[in-house]
């Protein structure tokens, strides 16, 4: 799998581990003061909460939101729970908001050792040396023998591969792009576009992209996390549906999070994360997240739990944001300190041990959401193991699962006239774990998270030299940052990364935004 690789986030990500921000004694906010209290009247206050809200107001006014750094039992347990009181609001897919007609359980659509077998493949919306290190590097080495790579994103990554095609623009024209490529598919196969295409003419590299993929015998059409964030992802799923079915590739999801697979296979994901955050929840859990680092728009996200009578956290940290929205906190285990179970790109389950016990009175979250699922009075919780649990959670023939087949279709979508901003998620910004690893957060790769990335063209127009700030503003918000000169970004765009604590004051990850000099 990783051919005998440790990337130093892996290596080094231990170091979170031993924040001061670690929380190992539940806590209950009190006239807007937090006290800590004991395991029980932490998890009384929560099942009464539950059951009084479900009673007032509803199943489906209760949602629940977990990072996909959540294993497959937590999970499991999770959606076990809310859907045991007979909501559908549980979600893991935290920064996609356009789930229309999504892929049921979304994987790489292959061995990840068969990446090294491809001979074409064209990669949709990825920064995928930081995205997927261990995937760029395959790639690499068989572009080495052979292998035609064609992109379409908007730049701002350098991938160290000779492309054979390469199309990079602004977001808002990623829907165009990749109509061309299909307009040439369907002209060369000779069949019809799919509903909502229209295309006047198609580009050279577009061409080339529909070229290559037709020309292949082993090919592939990879959907990267950008293009998975992107506002019209469906549209994006679509047309890359159409192109991998009409030349014979594969296609695959490039997935974000460490058990993004294993979150869909556990039922984890289906309400999409602005149905939960549409301000109609009056109770919120939150698992393994940081409203401010893991949600796609920081701001609406705060208003959103602001609204709702109770948020509980199941949480190994404690941050800022999280004092501010949740009502109890309830610590739990890291990953390092319980049996887990992971899913990975190709579908295959990893379970690993606990290399040390849980700190202070920190607990596993699955037996946490055990013991609620008990306290509610919810059916089939007795669960004394956790190899019990993923038995439950992920039968056998868990791998018949994977799909993905998506059942969106193109909507128009016009390009935008002004400046927009295209964001990754820092490689070293990912998950509560890492983000307090002091020798990551120290490393030129995660200082350019707090930087905007600046083309060349609008890095002279704004006069800029290295080292000079300016300010950016997006939905009436602004924030000072220092400017980086990026000169693979495409026209029109600036990259600001997502799950800082600077871009936590902007709005989402895509969109329209003005920069001037500081």
């Amino acid at each position: 799998i990783n051919e005998c690789w440790i990337s130093d986030r892996d290596r080094f990500a231990y170091e979170g581990l031993n924040s001061a921000d670690r929380l190992t004694t539940p806590m209950v906010k009190q006239g807007g003061q937090w006290l800590e209290t004991d395991w029980e009247s932490a998890m009384d206050y929560v099942a009464r909460s539950l059951k009084t809200i479900a009673a007032e107001s509803g199943p489906e006014a209760i949602a629940a939101l977990a990072h996909p750094i959540s294993s497959s039992e937590e999970l499991h347990l999770l959606q076990k729970v809310i859907r045991g009181l007979g909501s559908s609001q549980v979600e893991t897919r935290l920064r996609q908001t356009d789930t229309q007609g999504a892929a049921s359980a979304p994987w790489l659509g292959m061995p990840i050792s068969k990446l090294s077998e491809l001979d074409r493949v064209l990669v949709i919306g990825s920064f995928l040396r930081k995205d997927q290190p261990l995937i760029a590097a395959r790639l690499r080495t068989a572009s080495k023998r052979g292998l035609q790579v064609a992109r379409i994103d908007a730049g701002g990554d350098d991938w160290l591969i000779n492309t054979a095609a390469n199309i990079s623009v602004a977001p808002s024209q990623w829907i165009h792009a990749l109509g061309e490529v299909a307009s040439a598919v369907a002209k060369a196969k000779s069949v019809a576009l799919p509903a909502g295409v229209s295309v006047s003419s198609i580009s050279p590299a577009a061409q080339a992209i529909a070229d290559s993929l037709i020309s292949g015998t082993t090919s592939a059409v990879l959907i990267g996390s950008a293009a998975q964030f992107h506002p019209a992802a469906s549209s994006l799923n679509a047309l890359a549906q159409f192109i991998a079915a009409q030349t014979g590739a594969t296609l695959g999801f490039l997935p974000v999070g460490g058990n993004a697979v294993g979150a869909s296979l556990v039922n984890a994901n289906g309400a999409g994360v602005q149905s939960v955050l549409s301000g109609e929840r009056r109770a919120v859990i939150l698992m393994n997240i940081e409203p401010d680092a893991d949600l796609p728009n920081p701001q609406q996200a705060r208003a959103a739990l602001a609204k709702a009578n109770t948020v509980i956290a199941l949480s190994a940290y404690q941050s800022p944001d999280l004092l501010e929205v949740a009502d109890v906190i309830l610590p739990i285990a890291a990953y390092t300190e319980t049996v887990s179970t992971f899913v990975n790109a190709e579908g295959r389950a990893q379970t690993i041990q606990p290399a040390v016990k849980p700190l202070g009175d920190s607990r596993p979250a699955w037996k946490v959401l055990r013991v609620l699922g008990g306290l509610l009075n919810l059916d089939g919780f007795l669960f004394n193991m956790p190899e019990e649990v993923l038995g439950e959670a992920l039968p056998e023939d868990y791998c018949k699962l994977l799909n993905n087949h998506v059942s969106a279709s193109v909507q128009a979508s016009a390009a935008s006239s002004g400046l927009e901003r295209v964001s990754d998620v820092n490689i070293y910004s990912g998950d509560q774990i890492i983000r307090r690893a002091p020798a990551l957060q120290l490393t030129r790769d995660a200082k350019r998270g707090n930087q905007v990335g600046i083309g060349q063209q609008l890095f002279n127009e704004l006069g800029l030299k290295k080292g000079d700030a300016v300010r950016v503003t997006q939905d009436g918000l602004s924030v000072d940052l220092p400017a980086s000169l990026e000169s693979s970004l495409a026209n029109g765009v600036i990259r600001v990364s997502a799950a800082t604590l600077a871009s936590a004051k902007l709005g989402s990850m895509f969109g329209p935004v003005t920069v001037s000099k500081a």
